[in-house]
C-alpha cells in the first residue's frame, strides 16, 4: 500500500518566482533546463513536477515514465 503525502501546488503565475529561487529561472528561459530522466528540454507547456533533494531541484517532464520515477525514484 503507497503511503499518502503532502503535495503542495504552485501557480503558473509563481514558477518564475520559484524557479529564481533555485537559480534556474535563466536556464528555463533559455530551455537549458532537461527533464531529470528522459532529457526533454522543459518548458512551460510540458512541465510535470519536480522534487527538492538535498537543497537541489529536480525538474520531469509530463510523461507518465518520468512522473512515476520522480515519484518513486526508481531508475528511468
Amino acid at each position: 500500500m503507497r503511503e499518502n503525502i503532502e503535495i503542495k501546488g504552485i501557480r503558473d503565475s509563481d514558477i518564475d518566482a520559484f524557479l529564481e529561487k533555485f537559480g534556474e529561472l535563466e536556464n528555463f528561459i533559455q530551455g537549458k533546463i532537461k527533464c531529470n530522466c528522459c532529457a526533454e528540454p522543459i518548458s512551460m507547456a510540458n512541465l510535470g513536477g519536480f522534487i527538492i533533494k538535498n537543497n537541489r531541484l529536480v525538474i520531469f517532464c509530463n510523461h507518465t515514465d518520468c512522473l512515476e520515477y520522480g515519484d518513486n525514484s526508481n531508475e528511468c
